[in-house]
């Protein structure tokens, strides 16, 4: 069996957090997205409209992060996810969020989404 996925992963400043110093400074987070879809035509084509385009989808998950201020990274999380099942032909996301910089101690913290296309 086939799989085929486009990865992109980028730094994002945005506010995301509960305690009451999360809601006055950014945090630095890198979020990596993985989407599945079928990527044999764009193979065999060579062309931009048969695959996703990677600065469109950096885009997409800038305007997401700054919506508004995230309590918690899993909204985040499924707000992205959720914006690319349905507007984009994909059959499964991955969505990789690390809060980085936490402490000296702890240099990251991931969590990670998985979500399919549901079908009827």
């Amino acid at each position: 069996m086939d799989v085929d996925f486009i990865s992109v992963s980028l730094k994002q400043a945005c506010f995301i957090g509960v305690l009451p110093e999360e809601k006055q400074k950014k945090q630095s987070l890198k979020i990596t997205v993985n989407l599945y879809l079928d990527l044999s035509k764009a193979g065999r084509t060579d062309s931009l409209s048969d695959t996703l385009d990677y600065a469109e989808v950096a885009q997409k998950i800038h305007q997401i992060s700054q919506i508004r201020h995230y309590a918690l990274v899993e909204s985040l999380g499924e707000d992205i996810a959720s914006l690319f099942l349905k507007e984009y032909p994909i059959s499964t996301i991955d969505v990789k969020i690390e809060k980085l910089g936490l402490s000296k101690k702890i240099k990251a913290k991931a969590f990670v989404f998985i979500r399919r296309k549901k079908t009827i």
